[in-house]
Order: structure tokens, then sequence, then C-alpha cells
């Protein structure tokens, strides 16, 4: 029976890391064509390019928005760090390279420079999550911090910076 409950654990592993990557390869997609719309329907508005980048990165962040957002809400605030810190970990090790596979398939530049304001910002970001994070403990000052650095990214980004 031991034998029979490893093996059948096995293939639940198996479809779940197979269910995982046809989700993010399928939101990887489903982002790249969404940014392309955007862009073109964004033309001539005189709206910043980077409205487009933010909108689709906030559908695509948005189940882990919302739960760490209940985690916060019921002061379980081990949970929204780990959240945040897992969502940030899987959006670079796994949506990054999807996404650039998608723009080399589909034979499309892919620009993913920053310019130095935003290259401030993510320097400040990382400066102060490595202040707040130094002892594994966070309070809500340490969050508000990170909350006032995002609606100043925000800021600059609606002012095309």
């Amino acid at each position: 029976q031991t034998g029979q409950s490893a093996g059948a654990m096995s293939a639940d592993v198996r479809f779940s890391i197979l269910y995982m990557l046809a989700g993010i390869i399928t939101i990887g997609f489903l982002s790249e064509e969404m940014s392309m719309h955007m862009d073109a329907g964004l033309t001539g508005s005189g709206v910043p390019p980077i409205v487009a980048a933010i909108v689709v990165a906030i559908i695509a962040a948005s189940p882990e928005v919302l739960t760490a957002l209940k985690a916060a809400v019921n002061d379980r605030m081990q949970t929204v760090v780990n959240i945040s810190l897992g969502a940030t970990l899987s959006t670079v090790i796994l949506t990054v390279p999807v996404i650039e596979a998608i723009a080399l398939i589909e034979d499309r530049p892919l620009i993913v420079g920053l310019s130095p304001t935003q290259m401030v910002m993510t320097f400040l970001t990382l400066i102060v999550a490595t202040i707040n994070l130094h002892d594994g403990e966070t309070n809500a000052i340490e969050g508000m911090t990170h909350f006032v650095l995002f609606m100043a990214f925000a800021m600059l980004a609606a002012l095309g910076m």
C-alpha cells in the first residue's frame, strides 16, 4: 500500500507540475497578446506606454495580490511576505523566460531595459527590502514604506518617467 501511495502521489505531483506550466505558458502568451492590443489601442492617446504594461502586470499578479491582501486583513504578515517573495520569484524565474520565448517565436523585439528613474526606484526598493527583511520579521511601518515606494513609482509612471 505504501508503494501505491508513493506512485499515486508521484502522478499527482507530475500532474500539478504540468498544470502549473500550462497555466504559466497560457498567462505569458495572453499577457503578450493583451499588451500588443493595448499598445495599439493606446497609440496616439497621449498615455505613456508603461500604462499598458502596468495594466497587464496587475491582471497577471491579481491572484497573488488578492491572497496577500486577505492575509494582511487577517493580520498574517508572515504569509503576506511569503506570498510577495514567492510571486516575485515566480515572475523572475518562470514568467519572464516564457515571455522571452514567445517574443522569439513571434520574431518581435523584447525591450526589458529600465530608464534611469526606474533604476533608482528599483535600487531604493532593494535597499528598503534588505533593511526590512534582515531580521526575518516585518511590521506595518515597513510595509507602508514599500507602499509609498510603489505609489511613487506609479506616479512617475503616470508622468511618463
